[in-house]
């Protein structure tokens, strides 16, 4: 037979995890929760080299992360940047300049683990350069939130 306090000790672990599993996100690993209740809101700016359509990134501000970007040509570009913490998917939209300028808008419309519900809009300016070896330098400048 269990003491009374013993009892109470017992009760009170049960309820504490039982709480426990009734959080959002609980089920998911501890870095999992931490980065999905991450809330940014400020500046950003991304700059990319590379190829004509794919290279590495650096973005930093209010967003600090680095990887590699890809780019599918249409419409309008779309250019998924692969960081360390997720996946942004950005639609671009060119305004002007003479060909092989970029003077375009940009604006989030995806991202995948910390980047989930992650909006942002901004321009970007830079050059694609040379056809027998493209190269790319894009300074993306804006503002993201959630």
């Amino acid at each position: 037979m269990r003491s009374p306090k013993a009892a109470l000790v017992a009760r009170v672990t049960v309820g504490f995890l039982a709480g426990l599993a009734l959080q959002p996100g609980m089920g998911r690993s501890v870095a999992a929760a931490s980065y999905m209740n991450a809330s940014w809101r400020g500046k950003v700016q991304i700059r990319l080299k590379g190829e004509h359509s794919s290279g590495q990134f650096v973005m930093s501000g209010a967003i600090a992360d680095c990887g590699r970007w890809d780019e599918l040509d249409g419409l309008y570009r779309v250019r998924t940047l692969f960081g360390k913490s997720g996946t942004i998917t950005v639609k671009i939209g060119y305004f002007g300049g003479s060909p092989g300028d970029c003077q375009c808008n940009w604006r989030v419309t995806a991202g995948t683990k910390a980047y989930v519900g992650l909006r942002g809009r901004g321009y970007e300016v830079g050059m694609y350069q040379g056809s027998s070896s493209p190269t790319t330098h894009l300074k993306m400048t804006g503002w993201v939130g959630r």
